[in-house]
């Protein structure tokens, strides 16, 4: 975090104040709607990292440049895990959440499920997750079983044997 600099630390309030912004309008009886907890990668372990994903409504991925990113590929895992499941935190089954990628992330290409954005188009990042929001389960499912099935397949295993 050192190396990023003031416009890190400028960046880093700026989304704080949103989110206080967001939880003080919509928030009810005190309980935010959105929780934002910033953790380094290196900090969260992979179990827990899972875990966040397979409870998450949408993942949004909004690189401009990236190598392989493995947290879409993790996302439909955890979502696929999750499926149906009841439980005490959670007394209703799962509805499976939404992708939204960057086109210049490097999964894009393959994750054919998940919505389709450039990340500097704020208001087309801004209508996906509008329709991340309102989208039906039906056509959640779906666009989960179309990248389930591509991960399932094309694992490190089946890519190594290639």
């Amino acid at each position: 975090v050192r190396e990023r600099g003031d416009d890190y630390k400028t960046t880093s309030a700026q989304v704080q104040a949103l989110v206080n912004r967001i939880n003080d309008k919509f928030g009810v009886n005190g309980e935010p709607v959105v929780i934002f907890d910033e953790v380094e990668e290196t900090h969260l372990q992979l179990k827990h990292r899972l875990a966040l994903l397979s409870v998450a409504d949408v993942l949004l991925v909004t690189t401009v440049r990236d190598g392989l990113n493995r947290w879409p590929f993790e996302f439909v895992l955890a979502q696929a895990a999750n499926l149906g499941v009841a439980s005490d935190w959670a007394p209703e089954a799962t509805v499976p959440g939404v992708m939204v990628l960057s086109e210049f992330t490097s999964c894009t290409r393959v994750l054919q499920g998940a919505l389709h954005i450039n990340p500097w188009c704020i208001d087309e990042v801004a209508e996906a997750l509008e329709d991340c929001m309102t989208m039906d389960p039906e056509e959640r499912q779906k666009r989960l079983d179309m990248d389930l099935e591509y991960v399932t397949v094309n694992t490190t295993a089946a890519w190594c044997r290639q």
